[in-house]
C-alpha cells in the first residue's frame, strides 16, 4: 500500500501532462469510496493525495489543512508510518512555501515516527536532510540492540 500511495503521491507533481492530474484525481475519488467503508484505514491516506492534491494546484492554504489534517488522523489510527509520511511530505511543502522553522519541525517528528516505526535508514535519510538543509545534527545511530556484531 504505501509503494501505491508514493506513486499517487507523485502523479500530482508530474509537469506538464495533465494525464498524471486525472489520475490523481481519479485515485482521490476511489479513497473517497474506500473511506466510506473504513475511515479509519483510509482518512489518512485521502487527506495526503489532498494536501498533495492542493499543493499541486498551488492551493497553499487547503494543502497546509489537509497534510496536518493527516498526520493528525494517522496518529490517531496508530499508523505511525504514515504519520512519518506526512510529516515529511508536510516538511517539503513548508519548505517550498518558505517556512523553515515549520518545515523543520515537520522534518524532525517525520525522523523521530521512522525510528518509532523502525524505519532507521529512512530515519537518517530524514536525518540527513536536516544537516543538509537546515545545518543542524539530530542523528541518533542505530539502537546497539538492532545492530549485528560482526566479529568472529
Amino acid at each position: 500500500m504505501q509503494n501505491r500511495l508514493q506513486f499517487l503521491i507523485d502523479t500530482f507533481h508530474r509537469k506538464g501532462d495533465e494525464r498524471y492530474k486525472v489520475r490523481g484525481v481519479n485515485a482521490l475519488h476511489k479513497f473517497e469510496g474506500w473511506v466510506a467503508f473504513s475511515e479509519w484505514n483510509f482518512k489518512n491516506k485521502q487527506l495526503l493525495l489532498e494536501a498533495e492534491f492542493h499543493y499541486s494546484m498551488k492551493n497553499s492554504s487547503m494543502a497546509a489543512t489537509c497534510y496536518e489534517a493527516s498526520i493528525k488522523a494517522a496518529k490517531k489510527h496508530k499508523f505511525i508510518h504514515e504519520e512519518a509520511l506526512s510529516n515529511e511530505l508536510a516538511g517539503l511543502f513548508f519548505l517550498e512555501e518558505g517556512q523553515r522553522e515549520k518545515a523543520l519541525s515537520f522534518f524532525e517528528q517525520s525522523a523521530a515516527c521512522y525510528r518509532t516505526w523502525g524505519g532507521f535508514v529512512v530515519a537518517r535519510r530524514v536525518e540527513g536532510f536536516i544537516e543538509k538543509e537546515f545545518g543542524i545534527r539530530i542523528s541518533q545511530g542505530i539502537p546497539s540492540e538492532l545492530t549485528i556484531n560482526m566479529a568472529v
